[in-house]
């Protein structure tokens, strides 16, 4: 007869595989539906490419956020193992209108390049 202790053992190790098993669950991308950050926030990568370096993508795009200071364009960048589970890095950019071009003016499909030789991250925009 097995002892108490070795079905509770036993019971405790299934429950953390069925744990396991539901936590490290593909996250589905479904069309149409928010896609959401790890702080539960909307991506914001309007126009955006996505470069790899290492084990790890990087999500540039333009950041059309409500309550962003409207006299300035952003881009944020979003990192990712995976592609469907996304962090929030930071605002890769943020800039003013320096030739006056009027509240108007829009970052079209900002880009960012990668030069293994230089080690030198360069942004065309």
């Amino acid at each position: 007869m097995i002892e108490l202790r070795t079905w509770i053992n036993l019971a405790a190790a299934v429950s953390l595989v069925i744990a396991t098993n539901t936590v490290a669950a593909p996250q589905a991308i479904r069309p149409g539906e928010l896609w959401l950050d790890d702080r539960g926030q909307h991506i914001q990568a309007h126009g955006g490419g996505i470069i790899k370096l290492g084990d790890t993508y990087y999500w540039f795009g333009e950041d059309r956020s409500q309550g962003l200071d409207r006299s300035k364009r952003y881009v944020s960048c979003y990192a990712s193992t995976d592609l469907a589970h996304w962090t929030f890095r930071n605002q890769a950019l943020k800039f003013a209108d320096p030739e006056n071009f009027g509240p108007r003016r829009v970052v079209e499909r900002p880009k960012v390049f990668f030069n293994a030789k230089s080690l030198v991250k360069k942004s065309v925009i």
